[in-house]
């Protein structure tokens, strides 16, 4: 009896110390800190991103764009630019490899598909 409570008040220690959820017994997940670009996605418009091409790869995408403001991904390789308007691009590579899709968020919530799945 006492050790079932000493693991269970060891478990509910850990776990708001990491963030977790007693209830379901799993560790939240961690935010992971995000690269920040100084580099050239501060003076992105819509028209940079209308030379995306499917099957470009992360490298061309770089080199055309410059740095990406922040990596979302995880598995997959999905990568945000910030544009000047506020709006914010969304690329995604399927398996790092090869642009599969690049959409534009704008402030308002509206979005656009630039190169569609």
């Amino acid at each position: 009896m006492k050790s079932t409570i000493f693991t269970a008040l060891i478990t509910f220690v850990c776990l708001a110390a990491c963030g977790g959820d007693s209830a379901s017994g799993r560790a939240a997940p961690r935010e992971r800190p995000l690269p920040v670009s100084t580099e050239k996605t501060s003076g992105l418009s819509k028209a940079d991103f209308l030379l995306l091409k499917r099957d470009m790869t992360p490298q061309e995408v770089d080199a055309l764009l410059g740095r990406p403001a922040r990596d979302i991904g995880s598995g997959f390789v999905i990568v945000e630019y910030d544009l000047t308007d506020g709006s914010i691009a969304v690329i995604s590579f399927g398996g790092g490899k090869a642009l599969l899709s690049a959409r534009l968020i704008f402030p308002d919530g509206g979005s656009e598909c630039l190169v569609c799945d």
